[in-house]
């Protein structure tokens, strides 16, 4: 049964009804979709359905029955378009550099989770492919309360997925984006948080490699969760990159990685995390321009002290991020651990510090 290609797919589902239910013969409907199709240049809403019935084609109840069929065909249809594996697509949350992160049910279990896609520019590119199954059974293997959490990885229509905790929040780049720069209590309790994730992550050797504010999450409650390890590189599995290739996003690279070094550690996330404590008390990134200017900025100027953007930033904190972003590695805090041990001490005599104030004039401690 040939149906007019310009028919929309309802049109094209009810005709077929029409004759799977005998309703009439294959002949009569090719007439009038043959007709329907030169009427309907006359009368634009004019419908299939009331054109067969007008045509003596069908009756008004079968018009009915075969409407709400095809009306399920339609629905069932879109659906599937928008199902991969066993999740049912909602929304899109967002796009990393190896994939598109979407808004989905979990069927088998009824609850929301963050869906993650290979982007389709990916698909036949195997070095990604791999790197993105990497991404996923290397969160499968870890369990941190400030990581996020992969459920489920698979295979669907072609197309590599893995789903993931839901975090209800909003990145630290888009409360920058929307309220500027962070309180400085707030700063230093993501920072910490943040911390103790590349802490846990040292503990297997695991150098994340695009630490930003795109990259960490907050829910309602303050807890933040680092996300997106599309570029990480584990030294208990070797990822073949073309020579000088640069993993990381120019804003928060260290300049270890800028310079294309694929020999790096812990102390390349640190400068990361610290470029971003840097944005989120800045309210800016260390340096504007193209990606090639702020790569070399990185390498040749090294980060001014947040201070020079935001006088309001403590001198203790302003020396606390000036070491995770020396430009040489050797200069800057050795492990997360020793930056933990920087960070609680600063906050403890923080703490201390609005503690003996007036309770009136709390507020006004930077």
């Amino acid at each position: 049964m040939e149906l007019e290609e310009e028919l929309s797919l309802f049109d094209r589902q009810f005709a077929k009804l029409v004759v799977t239910n005998k309703f009439a013969s294959e002949q009569d409907v090719n007439r009038a979709v043959a007709l329907f199709t030169i009427k309907r240049e006359e009368e634009p809403d004019l419908t299939l359905s009331r054109f067969m019935v007008d045509e003596g084609v069908l009756d008004d109840q079968q018009a009915r029955a075969v409407t709400l069929a095809a009306e399920r065909y339609v629905k069932d249809q879109k659906n599937e378009q928008h199902r991969v594996g066993g999740y049912q697509i909602i929304g899109k949350l967002g796009e990393g550099g190896l994939g598109v992160v979407y808004r989905a049910l979990q069927l088998s279990m009824g609850r929301e989770v963050a869906l993650k896609l290979l982007h389709p520019r990916w698909n036949f590119d195997e070095e990604f492919k791999r790197r993105f199954l990497l991404e996923a059974r290397l969160l499968g293997k870890l369990s941190h309360e400030n990581i996020v959490q992969v459920f489920d990885v698979g295979k669907d229509k072609g197309r590599l997925y893995f789903s993931m905790e839901l975090v209800q929040g909003r990145t630290i780049e888009d409360i920058i984006n929307e309220e500027g720069p962070l309180s400085i209590d707030f700063a230093l309790d993501v920072l910490y948080q943040v911390t103790h994730a590349i802490d846990y992550l040292w503990q297997y050797k695991i150098v994340h490699r695009d630490i930003k504010p795109g990259n960490i999450m907050v829910d309602a409650k303050g807890k933040a969760k680092l996300m997106d390890f599309g570029f990480v590189k584990p030294k208990i599995e070797t990822i073949v990159t073309e020579p000088g290739m640069v993993l990381g996003t120019p804003d928060y690279i260290s300049p270890e990685q800028a310079q294309g070094k694929t020999e790096i550690d812990i102390r390349s996330d640190i400068y990361s995390l610290g470029a971003t404590a840097w944005h989120m008390l800045a309210g800016t990134a260390p340096f504007s321009g193209s990606g090639s200017t702020v790569m070399r900025a990185h390498l040749v100027k090294g980060i001014p002290s947040p201070d020079s953007v935001n006088p309001d930033v403590p001198e203790e904190l302003c020396d606390l991020v000036m070491k995770m972003t020396a430009r040489k590695p050797e200069e800057r805090y050795q492990s997360p651990e020793e930056l933990l041990n920087d960070l609680s001490l600063y906050r403890a005599r923080r703490k201390l510090e609005v503690e003996k104030l007036p309770r009136g004039d709390r507020k006004s401690v930077v």
